[in-house]
């Protein structure tokens, strides 16, 4: 009598019968039972004696049957949160979940690396396994947890092939189980109060983003600006900020006019309002105790300057003329010097320099600056003064 050839050969097209194979034709090795099948419409079986591969069937053909590389139907792993039943940020560490095969057993000698957490979840591992005895199918696992996330994560355990009995297999990989982040709130940094002065388009800023809390944030304003300043929440807000808002000749290198959270405009009025800037987070409690909130005052004052000896000025009494500057809502700190004002002229006057100062006491709102002027000019300017913060 001769002997019993049974060899799986991979191919890529049906040879043989066109039995179909379903999981229940596969035997407790998970070998297909049926001769000459295709097994998932990729598996070929032939059980006479003496047969070979031959040129028709060698190109598309592998050896499958290995006791390295067998086949097995219906493996799989399920995972369930055990203590405590319901998994979250703040429960997950020392949280026990338990892990169930089907299709196969654990073996002998099951150790706590051969399970690892497989998700999004940063510090995680498994520190302990119990219950996984050999032929056993549940285990419970003991997880250790040290890091952080801030949005709704799920956790599944990958099973190494070195905690399974059956050979030659593949890591099995269980579902997965939801895990909640702490609900938490944001928070904002210290924000520096603002100066900003009446009828001058003010230099844009953009307020420090807010951290923490459960996702991306979007950002608004409690309280009233004053008029003619706006918020772009966005960058990209109907009516936001735009490079028009900016003053002459402002080089926007920040792109500011395209950034979130950015104060622009020239402010016309204001009594120093207190604002309140507020950060929601993406999770659906919009309760004020989940949103983060920060403060700072918008200070609007007015400067002016007028000429006093002469009080008409030219280009023949510039040099050695004198003029007034006042500072309203506000006033001048301890230390003003001559280099404490910046002239601006429109158009320039070449040659023009402040001289010197008087008054402009710590406290005080007033200061007279004498100019000094060596150039010449032949159309008529208009004169400024900047005061340096």
């Amino acid at each position: 009598s001769g002997h019993l050839l049974c060899t799986m050969i991979r191919g890529p097209r049906k040879r043989g019968n066109s039995n179909t194979v379903t999981a229940a034709d596969f035997d407790a090795d998970g070998i297909a039972i049926p001769a000459n099948s295709i097994v998932g419409g990729a598996w070929f079986r032939v059980s006479q004696p003496g047969v070979a591969l031959t040129a028709a069937n060698r190109n598309h053909a592998a050896l499958a049957n290995q006791a390295a590389h067998k086949v097995h139907s219906n493996r799989s792993a399920s995972i369930s949160a055990t203590s405590p039943a319901s998994l979250t940020e703040a429960t997950l560490h020392n949280a026990t979940v338990s892990v169930s095969l089907t299709g196969d057993t654990f073996a002998s000698g099951v150790l706590a690396s051969h399970f690892e957490p497989a998700g999004a979840i940063p510090g995680l591992t498994v520190s302990q396994v119990s219950g996984a005895s050999s032929g056993s199918t549940a285990a419970v696992l003991t997880l250790s947890f040290s890091g952080d996330f801030s949005v709704p994560a799920t956790l599944a355990v990958r099973v190494k092939p070195a905690a399974l009995t059956l050979t030659g297999t593949d890591a099995l990989t269980t579902g997965t189980v939801n895990v909640a982040p702490t609900d938490e709130a944001p928070t904002w940094p210290t924000i520096a109060d603002l100066y900003v002065q009446r009828g001058v388009p003010m230099t844009p800023v953009q307020l420090p983003a807010a951290t923490g809390g459960n996702g991306a944030l979007d950002y608004s304003l409690s309280g009233f600006l004053p008029a003619g300043m706006k918020f772009d929440a966005t960058g990209a807000d109907a009516n936001g900020c735009t490079a028009a808002d900016f003053p002459a000749g402002y080089a926007d290198t920040a792109n500011l006019a395209a950034a979130p959270r950015v104060l622009c405009g020239t402010p016309t009025a204001g009594n120093n309002p207190t604002i309140i800037p507020i950060a929601h987070d993406a999770d659906a409690n919009r309760a004020t105790s989940d949103s983060g909130r920060g403060s700072f005052i918008v200070f609007t004052y007015g400067a002016s300057v007028s000429a006093t000896s002469p009080s008409a000025l030219t280009e023949a009494n510039l040099n050695g003329a004198t003029v007034t500057v006042a500072l309203e809502d506000t006033a001048f700190a301890a230390g003003v010097t001559k280099s404490s004002f910046a002239l601006a002229a429109s158009p320039a006057i070449a040659g023009l320099s402040v001289d010197s100062v008087s008054g402009g006491a710590s406290g005080s709102t007033t200061a007279t600056l004498t100019l000094a002027f060596t150039g010449g000019f032949d159309a008529v300017r208009t004169l400024a003064v900047r005061v340096k913060a």
